[in-house]
């Protein structure tokens, strides 16, 4: 009995852990508001004053105001990065998500200048 019991325990928690999970490229679709500037040398976060959102369809398209040159996107889990494209000119981010936010920063600052973003609805 102890083994029935042991048996189907095991296998509800195998059938409750098949359930699919979000992938990077899941994550990043949808609205993401900016909301700080972030100088790590600095020590400083300079809160966004006006209302600047990219949106990440699942198309490839780039939506939002803060980027109206660009028009699509290329999301490369491997190495970290987010291309963004259009009118004949693109521009490299490397990425991070910490605690639900996402950090944008250019691969040439080294991480102590970064876009900080919060996904809104």
């Amino acid at each position: 009995m102890k083994s029935l019991l042991y048996s189907f325990v095991v296998l509800l928690l195998t059938v409750s852990s098949c359930k699919k999970s979000d992938s990077l490229a899941d994550i990043i679709l949808g609205k993401w508001q900016l909301f700080a500037s972030v100088n790590v040398s600095a020590s400083s976060v300079d809160p966004a004053t006006t209302y600047l959102y990219v949106k990440f369809n699942s198309d490839g398209s780039l939506g939002g105001n803060l980027y109206p040159n660009f028009t699509n996107y290329q999301f490369n889990a491997n190495n970290g990065t987010i291309t963004f494209t259009g009118n004949g000119s693109s521009i490299l981010y490397n990425y991070s998500f910490v605690n639900s936010q996402l950090n944008l920063s250019l691969p040439n600052t080294l991480t102590t200048n970064y876009l900080r973003f919060k996904k809104v609805p």
